[in-house]
């Protein structure tokens, strides 16, 4: 096996997920986009995790003005940074190894929340079965099943299940967004939820996907619901 990734590795030799420059051995990424990196730091909301402009602030205007399903949430690099060209590879562009390498930070981004959150499982945002099939693979799954492994969590991808097809989210308003999740999700065949979940998915902008999976989970004998994304948008 390792003579195999020799040969793949001489043949396909690995290039950085941001710049698309030839790597050396061991890198993952370059030093000069390594140097770019830029996390969510402090103020974060105290609700959905994502950046504030003032240190005062506890709230985005978002979590202030509504209720939320899940109880708390973190996301680990800002919309609008570097990474989200790796994210946009992986969902869209097939890039399936950039799970991997973001999944790694995001296990050690909320490494600390987990702590507090004690999460007994943790449920990927499902796809519709007919984009799955276009698609090959669904990327929160490949996202939470790397976090997973490094912290020692179970995965449980059928926990819940997409009930119909909805419309594309990424152009659509907080509105539309969640008129067009309204009983989108279901529970999976034969599941039960229970203890605390964290749900696992690629972007975090308004949280209208993540209050339609944490409703159908907490209807259905949840007990808290966190969420965990590689993105976290700011201007929602």
């Amino acid at each position: 096996m390792y003579i195999v990734k020799q040969v793949i590795d001489a043949l396909y030799p690995p290039a950085c997920p941001l710049c698309g420059k030839l790597l050396e051995k061991g890198e993952t990424m370059c030093v000069r986009c390594r140097s770019r990196l830029q996390v969510v730091a402090e103020p974060r909301c105290m609700c959905c995790g994502r950046p504030l402009p003032d240190q005062g602030q506890e709230y985005c205007p978002d979590c202030a003005s509504m209720h939320h399903w899940f109880d708390q949430g973190a996301g680990v690099f800002p919309y609008q940074s570097a990474v989200r060209r790796m994210v946009m590879d992986l969902k869209f562009r097939g890039k399936t190894a950039n799970a991997r390498l973001l999944g790694r930070w995001m296990a050690a981004y909320v490494k600390p929340e987990i702590a507090l959150w004690r999460p007994d499982v943790l449920v990927p945002v499902p796809l519709h079965s007919r984009k799955l099939r276009k698609r090959g693979y669904n990327q929160a799954r490949l996202l939470a099943e790397s976090v997973g492994k490094i912290l020692d969590i179970p995965v449980d991808a059928a926990m819940v299940r997409r009930k119909g097809s909805t419309e594309a989210q990424m152009h659509l308003g907080r509105l539309a967004r969640q008129r067009n999740l309204e009983q989108a999700f279901a529970m999976g065949k034969n599941r039960v939820a229970e203890g605390n979940i964290l749900l696992v998915d690629d972007i975090y902008t308004t949280g209208s996907t993540a209050d339609a999976v944490a409703r159908v989970l907490k209807e259905n004998g949840a007990g808290k619901v966190y969420v965990l994304t590689a993105c976290i948008g700011s201007d929602f």
